[in-house]
C-alpha cells in the first residue's frame, strides 16, 4: 500500500529536520573538542590533542555520512 504524496513530503520533511538537529549537535561537539584541545594543548596537556583530533573526525564522518544518506 503506498502513502499519499502530502503524508510522504511530510515524513521526508520530518526526517530532514531530526538530521539537521542530529548534525548541528555533531557540529558543537566538534567546537567543543576543539577548544579542549586548544585549552589542553596550552596548558602542557598535549596528549589530549590526538584523541580529540580522532573524535572530531569521527563526527566529521558521521555528518558526511548523514547528509549523504538525506541525498537518496
Amino acid at each position: 500500500m503506498s502513502l499519499p504524496s502530502a503524508t510522504l513530503r511530510q515524513q521526508r520533511s520530518s526526517v530532514l529536520g531530526l538530521v539537521t538537529a542530529f548534525v548541528v549537535v555533531l557540529l558543537l561537539v566538534q567546537l567543543w573538542l576543539l577548544v579542549e584541545a586548544i585549552e589542553g594543548h596550552l596548558g602542557g596537556a598535549g596528549s589530549i590533542v590526538g584523541p580529540a583530533a580522532i573524535a572530531s573526525g569521527a563526527c566529521f564522518a558521521a555528518a558526511v555520512w548523514l547528509w549523504r544518506m538525506m541525498q537518496r
